[in-house]
């Protein structure tokens, strides 16, 4: 990982997710009945509940407006939540205001064309699972691991705070 982007982590008080290729394999899946299902990682979702007990704001945009998300969202207690939209860099901008922190403050994490135009605000730092679509390979410096397994919580470690437990004994 590139020095730049440990510097950037150090700093990051609020990490924006994309859904479906991030906290999910990016399959659509329908069952009989027509309604969306989606696989999510329990790694992801316990890395998230760790990082916010030690006050890392977390944030949803997806481009989708599905129910299983809706769901996962809710039982992650995360605050942040936006379906169905596409256009993403004004909906992040907007959770830093509302969360206060400055754009240096601030991580995407994103897999898609959709995803890519945060990444393009060079304040922001930008995380991208194995398989996505990205500008370059040497964009940001992290090495990417595939999309649904865990990846979130790998990343999530790099915003831990030293001398701050993520477990309480």
């Amino acid at each position: 990982m590139s020095d730049r982007a440990f510097e950037l982590a150090k700093n990051i008080k609020l990490l924006v997710l994309d859904v479906d290729g991030v906290l999910t394999d990016g399959g659509l899946y329908y069952g009989d009945n027509g309604l969306a299902m989606k696989r999510f990682n329990v790694q992801d979702g316990l890395g998230i509940k760790l990082a916010q007990a030690v006050g890392l704001e977390i944030g949803v945009i997806s481009g989708l407006d599905q129910k299983p998300v809706a769901n996962r969202v809710n039982e992650l207690g995360i605050k942040h939540y936006y379906a169905g939209k596409h256009k993403k860099v004004p909906l992040l901008k907007e959770i830093c205001e509302k969360v206060g922190v400055e754009l240096s403050e601030a991580a995407f994490m994103g897999d898609d064309w959709i995803d890519i135009a945060p990444c393009a605000v060079p304040e922001w730092l930008w995380l991208y699972p194995m398989d996505s679509r990205r500008l370059s390979k040497s964009q940001i410096g992290f090495q990417p691991v595939p999309a649904a397994r865990g990846q979130c919580a790998k990343r999530l470690v790099l915003f831990s705070r030293p001398g701050v437990c993520w477990m309480k004994p």
